[in-house]
């Protein structure tokens, strides 16, 4: 009594021993199906992936697996080795292709390091990669859960790691399109298109319409027809030079830029000689008339201003040259009015007989001055009748009136 069990039994301590030595070497690992949940609207003939991968263990030699999955609704299109213990410039590995005989089951996927070495193997990562493509004539929604199982994993040793799964799930709602199918879209410029299904997946939104600035006013749009190449665009000018060689401005019409350099400021005829030479940012000086003409417009061109002018100098009309006076009573229309001398009496220097001829009066001259008549000169007048047997009172009779008692 009292003896220890370990005394008697020895091997129980060295199994106890072994034991403890193996859970010291051994590693914790979880093997899963990722992603672990895929809801997918893909149509029959679309394929997609999943994982199996690894995490929470270090150097694992080799590793071993089977996958269920429904087969009513998937086909496997192939499985290949994951980047978990890919070939490197430490080691390399032996991939053996799972047996895909069986319907609905991946079996024996497995891969392990050859020959020997300390190198670490990674401590997550990913084991396998399968593509699965839909089956045609499924009904949706379609679903298949993916199911580990025969899972080892073992260490340099060959030891057998503990591990644990987790499974995944593919679910599919519905199918987006069938192929072959159109449908109207817009692209992203706005353009009316057509969409087409391509293996249960809307294509791009292609256009026959052209997007670009068909109108060159700056903005595109959807254009049927091919698009121009704009000179300009929208109301844009540009400077530019005249045929006058003044600063100009062209306009952008349509896209192109005018022909015509439209003269910016003012073009000018500084010296109204009736041709323009001088470029001005102000406003031309007005020219009333070309320098060097003349014009009779505006003169009277009657009596003594006939053939009255004006003349142009510097752009400014002169008075006329003939210009109306003062009437003198010298025969001329002085005034300019048609009439000769209208407010005289006479014609200055014009004479005319003056006094009497009859009996013994002698007649005398007038001679007009300023348009009157002047004094009679050289005249002799009547005087009282005597008796001499003359007419001396100029009447046309001799001595009338005279008696006997006078001595005639």
């Amino acid at each position: 009594m009292g003896e220890s069990i370990l005394a008697h039994k020895p091997w129980h301590f060295l199994f106890i021993i072994f034991f403890f030595l193996t859970l010291a070497y051994s590693s914790y690992a979880l093997v899963q199906v990722t992603p672990a949940l895929s809801n997918l609207t893909i149509c029959s003939g679309n394929t997609f992936s999943v994982n199996i991968t690894t995490s929470g263990v270090s150097n694992i030699y080799g590793f071993q697996f089977d996958l269920r999955y429904n087969s009513s609704v998937l086909s496997v299109v192939s499985v290949r080795q994951g980047n978990f213990l890919s070939n490197t410039t430490a080691y390399n590995t032996s991939w053996i292709s799972p047996n895909l005989a069986t319907a609905g089951l991946i079996a024996n996927a497995a891969c392990s390091r050859t020959g020997s070495g300390t190198v670490a193997s990674p401590t997550s990562g990913s084991f396998a990669v399968i593509t699965f493509s839909l089956k045609s004539g499924i009904s949706y929604p379609a679903t298949s859960t993916f199911v580990l199982g025969n899972l080892k994993l073992a260490d340099i040793n060959n030891n057998h790691l503990n591990n644990a799964s987790q499974n995944g799930q593919l679910r599919v709602p519905y199918c987006p399109c069938t192929n072959g199918q159109t449908r109207s879209c817009t692209t992203g410029n706005g353009c009316a298109g057509t969409q087409t299904c391509t293996g249960g997946v809307w294509g791009n939104c292609i256009s026959s319409l052209n997007y670009c600035d068909s109108d060159c006013d700056g903005d595109s749009e959807c254009f049927s027809g091919t698009c121009p190449s704009c000179q300009c665009y929208g109301y844009a000018s540009r400077d530019c030079t005249t045929t006058e060689g003044c600063p100009g401005r062209q306009n952008c019409t349509g896209g192109v830029w005018d022909t015509i350099c439209t003269l910016r400021y003012y073009y000018c005829d500084n010296d109204c000689n009736g041709v323009k030479e001088t470029c001005s940012n102000y406003s031309c000086r007005v020219c009333n008339c070309t320098s060097g003409t003349t014009n009779s417009s505006g003169c009277v061109q009657l009596g003594v201003c006939s053939g009255s002018l004006k003349s142009c100098s510097n752009g400014v009309w002169s008075v006329c040259s003939k210009l109306p006076g003062v009437e003198s009573c010298n025969g001329l229309d002085d005034d300019c009015d048609g009439s000769v001398d209208e407010v005289c009496n006479c014609t200055s220097g014009a004479t005319r007989s003056c006094g009497s001829d009859v009996g013994e009066c002698v007649a005398g001259t007038q001679t007009c001055v300023n348009g009157n008549w002047g004094s009679c000169t050289g005249s002799v007048g009547p005087v009282s009748e005597v008796c001499n047997n003359k007419d001396d009172d100029c009447d046309g009779s001799v001595d009338e009136g005279l008696t006997n008692s006078s001595g005639c």
